[in-house]
């Protein structure tokens, strides 16, 4: 059936998703996967050497080929292309044609697992970092205690729909608890004697969105909308990966430190840059960035959130590689868990004993415990330690990482099973409702006929009568029911807190490294400076972005001027909040007031998110979020102001920031093949469409080999693309539908790729061409089979042996089915198969027509015939 889903592989945090588009439940892809994991001790650990192995090559050429992004590439066309040494222009590498090509291009190996959705209904993960088989990200079993009997059977639901493995239904031991699991093998950071010095903690309550000054909040508000548009793209993973990561993982660096860039707000790290000023790639993961003059051509990778492009030579990522650091007037510190107190008092005291290293650090200084999930923000003083409570950052229902005994409250689980026992029950009785209807409408019919045959009512009318009212006393209860549900719903809806709970701790975070910076100034005098405050604030609306954002370091006074007049985006200022109390009703409605350039017009104009700056909207610019320092930037989110946009240089469309040439960077397109009417070869427009096969993907050759199929009025073939053919392999089967099969033909088409080379693929695809012939000969006798095993357009000829079993060449030679002398062989080839079919087809019509007549002789009525 076509149940869709992924199954994934997952190694060294990074998942490999492969699209699967058929038999995805688990009684099929589920335990076909089970299946192929080896039981014996032996057999387990060499497979998954081999897997690691394998995967290990896969990291390989990714980092290499994919990540890794050449000055040849960024000099390419639309970075689609390689500019070679020669100057010549050669497709991009792309990863189903390096790797395997059943995996999604679009969903490059990072840390963002398979997910569900409309048309995904299962997933599947193999986990070789954790020796974990994991079906819909939440449900967990150890490779060697996968109860294989029975944990289809212990599959559910939880009150979310969310798929659980009920453990009362299992072994025990069998189900993995990945929260766990991340601290396996870890070791445990020493800290010395020196260190461990005695200190006083105090609790202080943090500071909120009402403690900024009433005049500087829309640049905190400006802030938070950043914050919800990242969480927002972040929270469909987070429940599924958070708990099973730890700071030595690249995700986890690179998401904190995106927390620690929003928070810290007008800084080096931050920057909102115009959509327009990014040169498109082809890539769905990573753009080039115009940085400076238009004129200066100055290219550098910006890659999504903790993917991991980078330029050749460059460190991928954003965030510093230590788990420990310092940023912005703040120790920074990345904690796994800060659930409890044992972890709190361990990162206090690391944190601590990296301070002390930094000579030039004076106290007192701020600490920040950040674990993605919460924040704990410390404030040190000599052996005095305030800090607050353990604050929220993402709001998480479930970690679904965690055993599911933990992941529930307690009881949950017993009532998940009821609800799944109910809804058995509740499916059978409707069952049985649907056989009662279908009872009463065939009484109705008889009624109706018998009326119509001038009978009389029975007494089966009346009871009809009577389940008809009792259907409607029913339906009228339970929408008396459904209203009393939907007031109920209203008063839930209308206690909704203005401010998220989870924007606690970052309003927190926010205040402490404003603070911090603020300390490292030197104090505001009462007379600072030769002119009045005024004079400045008319001074700084003339000076370029750049120099403005230097100020914001100059002195307390000037800080506080740049904050009131912000400019955080290109060439625009904002002045602050929409006065109108319909605008500022609700926070993620409210409107700012913004100018362009040195206009005195302040308009209001409402924030509305874009992520990875995609919009269909003309009237509006849309900036990118951008975190890190320019070598290094991460893509954050986007977002635009509802009609406010800007004019630049970058606008022209004739202005192109990187050289740009015409010629063979296209793909092949398909050939419409109207059956029959002419030789596949004989169409000029064939040679003239098709691109150069370095540049096809694999779905592409197959479809040449398809069209050229279909072109000599042979039947549709039938694509066997199963999920366990081996990678970069298609094949294509054809057969006659008619009363007697004279014979058949296959094609195996196979394509080199980085771990399997040209001579390797060639022996391959003829041992796997020659073993899926003789096993579909034991299954059915055919007379006469005609076999083309492929490597990209060269092909070799063959007939079956029944004999001795074997594949017998036509003609020794390797064909290019596209080069003149080669293709007329291949040509006579496929004819000879498409001619005996055609001929059967008549056969096969001539004794349809006799065996009509034969029964119209024998005196059949019309209905049968």
């Amino acid at each position: 059936m076509g149940t869709r889903g992924y199954y994934a592989y997952r190694f060294r945090g990074r998942y490999y998703i492969l699209y699967r588009n058929f038999d995805c439940y688990a009684q099929g892809l589920g335990v076909w996967i089970v299946q192929s994991i080896p039981q014996d001790s032996d057999g387990y650990q060499k497979w998954l050497n081999a897997q690691r192995a394998k995967f290990a090559k896969w990291e390989q050429i990714l980092d290499q080929e994919i990540l890794s992004i050449s000055k040849a590439r960024l000099q390419g066309l639309h970075f689609s292309s390689v500019v070679s040494s020669d100057g010549q222009l050669h497709a991009a590498p792309s990863l189903p044609a390096l790797l395997d090509d059943r995996l999604e291009a679009a969903l490059l190996p990072c840390f963002r697992v398979p997910k569900k959705d409309l048309w995904i209904e299962y997933t599947y993960t193999i986990d070789l970092d954790r020796e974990v088989f994991t079906m819909d990200n939440g449900i967990h079993f150890f490779f060697n205690k996968i109860p294989r009997d029975v944990w289809v059977q212990s599959l559910g639901f939880d009150d979310q729909w969310q798929r659980l493995a009920f453990p009362s239904l299992l072994p025990p031991d069998c189900i993995a608890d990945l929260a766990v699991l991340r601290f396996a093998g870890k070791a445990t950071e020493k800290i010395t004697k020196t260190d461990m010095r005695q200190t006083q903690t105090s609790i202080i309550r943090p500071k909120g969105f009402l403690d900024f000054p009433l005049r500087l909040r829309h640049g905190p508000l400006l802030l938070v909308h950043f914050w919800d548009f990242v969480t927002t793209s972040l929270e469909g993973e987070m429940p599924f990966i958070l708990r099973g990561l730890t700071p030595d993982d690249f995700a986890f660096r690179e998401i904190a430190f995106a927390f620690i860039s929003l928070a810290a707000g007008l800084s080096s790290t931050l920057s909102l840059v115009d959509r327009l000023r990014i040169q498109p790639s082809s890539s769905e993961t990573w753009d080039g960035i115009i940085l400076g003059d238009q004129s200066q051509n100055e290219v550098v990778v910006l890659s999504d959130l903790a993917i991991g492009h980078h330029a050749e030579g460059v460190p991928p990522g954003s965030a510093p590689d230590a788990n420990t650091y310092w940023f912005q007037g703040a120790v920074i510190r990345l904690e796994a868990d800060l659930t409890t107190l044992d972890r709190v008092e361990q990162a206090t005291k690391h944190a601590i004993a990296f301070s002390q290293c930094l000579q030039c650090l004076k106290e007192p200084f701020d600490i920040v415990l950040l674990s993605i999930e919460h924040v704990i923000l410390l404030h040190v003083v000599g052996t005095n330690v305030q800090r607050t409570e353990t604050l929220p950052l993402l709001n998480i229902a479930v970690h679904y990482t965690e055993h599911p005994s933990r992941r529930y409250p307690e009881g949950a689980l017993n009532q998940f099973m009821d609800a799944q026992k109910e809804g058995e029950e509740r499916k059978e009785r409707e069952r049985k409702e649907q056989e009662k209807r279908q009872e009463r409408h065939k009484k109705e019919w008889l009624k109706e006929n018998k009326r119509m045959n001038g009978g009389e009512e029975t007494v089966e009318e009346e009871e009809v009568e009577v389940e008809e009212k009792e259907d409607a006393a029913e339906s009228q209860g339970d929408d008396s029911e459904t209203d009393a549900a939907d007031e109920d719903a209203t008063v839930d809806r209308d206690a909704i807190e203005p401010w998220p709970l989870a924007y606690e701790g970052f309003f927190a975070m926010m205040h402490l490294f404003e603070a911090a910076t603020v300390r490292s100034m030197a104090p505001e005098k009462a007379k600072e400076g030769i002119f009045p405050t005024e004079v400045y604030e008319m001074i700084l609306e003339y000076v370029d972005d750049v120099t403005y954002q230097a100020c914001a370091y100059v002195s307390r006074k000037f800080r506080r001027c740049c904050l009131t007049a912000l400019r955080l985006v290109e060439d625009t200022v904002i002045h602050g909040l929409d006065p109108n109390p319909e605008a500022t009703k609700s926070w993620d409605t409210t409107s700012f007031l913004l100018s362009h350039g040195t206009q005195a017009l302040r308009l209001p104009y409402q924030l509305k998110p874009c992520y990875n700056g995609h919009t269909n909207r003309q009237d509006s610019t849309v900036w990118l979020i951008i975190c890190g320092v320019p070598q290094r930037s991460s893509l954050l989110s986007g977002f635009m102001f509802l009609g406010y946009k800007i004019s630049g240089p970058w606008y022209d469309v004739d202005h192109q920031h990187v050289p740009m040439e015409d010629g063979s960077s296209g793909y092949h397109r398909s050939v419409p093949a109207e059956v029959g009417s002419s030789h596949y070869w004989n169409r000029s427009r064939v040679l003239d469409e098709l691109r150069p096969v370095a540049q096809m993907d694999m779905r592409q050759l197959h479809e040449v080999w398809d069209n050229i199929i279909q072109a000599y009025g042979m039947p549709r073939s039938v694509d066997l693309d199963h999920f366990n053919l081996p990678p970069h392999t298609k094949e294509i089967f054809v057969q006659t539908s008619h009363f007697l099969k004279i014979c058949v033909g296959y094609i195996r088409i196979k394509r080199p790729d980085a771990l399997v080379g040209l001579a390797e693929s060639w022996d391959l695809v003829f041992q796997e061409a020659e073993v899926e012939i003789r096993e579909r000969v034991k299954q059915q006798d055919y007379q006469q089979i005609s076999v083309v095993v492929a490597v990209d357009l060269l092909a070799m000829l063959y007939r079956w042996n029944p004999e001795t079993q074997k594949l017998q060449p036509t003609n020794p030679n390797r064909l290019n089915i596209f080069a003149e002398g080669d293709r007329e062989i291949v040509e006579e080839f496929i004819i000879a198969l498409a001619k005996p079919l055609a001929e059967q087809k008549e056969l096969d019509d001539e004794a349809l027509d006799k065996w009509f007549q034969e029964r119209e002789l024998a005196g059949e009525d019309d209905g049968e015939k």
